[in-house]
């Protein structure tokens, strides 16, 4: 196997993205992960207390606050593949890479695949974990 077989042989496969994206998946599945737990943590904790003092309002508003820091942490999750995405110089400026890495994480597509030839595969590896949740990590 010569050098330039190699060579091709890695951008067809489009080996920087799939290590990239893998290693974005797993980095965003920890904090996703750590920030749930924190949230649903917090969550019983402060339910309990208030279903002790029979105070039903407050368990509601701390309800409606953990749903809300469940929606920040995926803005935030979305806002870390934009920066990542524009670190790396895949999309020209730091406002498209946050629309594009929330377009593809929701999975709307309301935007073009922006993504230099090579890494593609980038935006299945987003749109996947954003699907996530749907799947049932958010049991809480």
């Amino acid at each position: 196997m010569t050098i330039s077989n190699t060579a091709t042989f890695t951008t067809e496969l489009d080996l920087p993205a799939y290590l990239f994206g893998i290693t974005m998946l797993l980095i965003v599945m920890l904090l996703h992960g750590l920030l749930l737990l924190q949230i649903a943590k917090r969550y019983e904790v402060k339910s309990f207390l208030y279903l002790s003092e029979h105070k039903y309002s407050s368990v509601a508003v701390v309800f409606y606050i953990s749903v809300l820091c469940l929606f920040l942490t995926h803005i935030f999750e979305i806002i870390l593949w934009g920066i990542s995405l524009r670190v790396f110089n895949l999309l020209p400026n730091l406002g498209q890479s946050i629309l594009f890495s929330g377009s593809t994480y929701t999975a709307m597509g309301f935007m073009d695949d922006l993504l230099p030839s090579g890494w593609k595969m980038l935006a299945i590896i987003i749109a996947f974990l954003g699907c996530l949740p749907l799947l049932g990590r958010h049991r809480s």
